[in-house]
């Protein structure tokens, strides 16, 4: 068995400082929103071993700002931006998973949608209650039925915990 953290970077201001998608920033809203969603984790013993972000400026600074959270007593987990995570589509997202090494037990993927909704909905059986908009800072829990990351395929994910932010 395998867990797995999905997480939509916080919120964000409209434009970035150069202009572009890519260097959009958190907001105050968003930094509180990701702290509090790492405290959440935190609180409730859910501690990924691995943080996988995508290179975009906001999910990079969410990761950040839950990494530190989280690591407040227990190390902070590994943080590594992979730039494929960018605006990823589902597939793409789920393709960098699959290239994961065997050691890890519990990544937290912060990334974009629709791509992690898409991720999120195709690993969940089909039988999963899930219910939820994915609004920024959602953290999803699954556990997955598999033994390594090369057998990951759709089906395969229980919903443990489907998070969204307190306003």
């Amino acid at each position: 068995m395998k867990t797995l953290y999905v997480m939509r970077h916080a919120n964000a201001e409209q434009r970035g400082p150069d202009g572009t998608d890519f260097s959009r920033r958190l907001t105050p809203q968003g930094q509180a929103e990701a702290r509090s969603q790492g405290e959440m984790m935190r609180d409730k013993g859910l501690l990924p071993d691995l943080i996988k972000c995508s290179a975009g400026a906001r999910a990079l600074e969410t990761a950040r700002e839950v990494a530190q959270v989280l690591g407040r007593g227990t190390g902070t987990p590994e943080l590594r931006e992979d730039k494929r995570l960018y605006n990823a589509p589902g597939g793409d997202i789920y393709e960098v998973l699959r290239e994961l090494e065997a050691g890890v037990a519990a990544p937290l993927v912060v990334a974009h949608m629709p791509g992690v909704a898409e991720l999120v909905w195709a690993l969940l059986k089909p039988d999963s209650e899930a219910n939820g908009s994915f609004s920024t800072a959602t953290v999803v829990q699954m556990e997955l039925e598999i033994d390594s990351w090369d057998e990951l395929k759709p089906g395969v994910g229980n919903l443990l915990l489907f998070a969204e932010p307190r306003s």
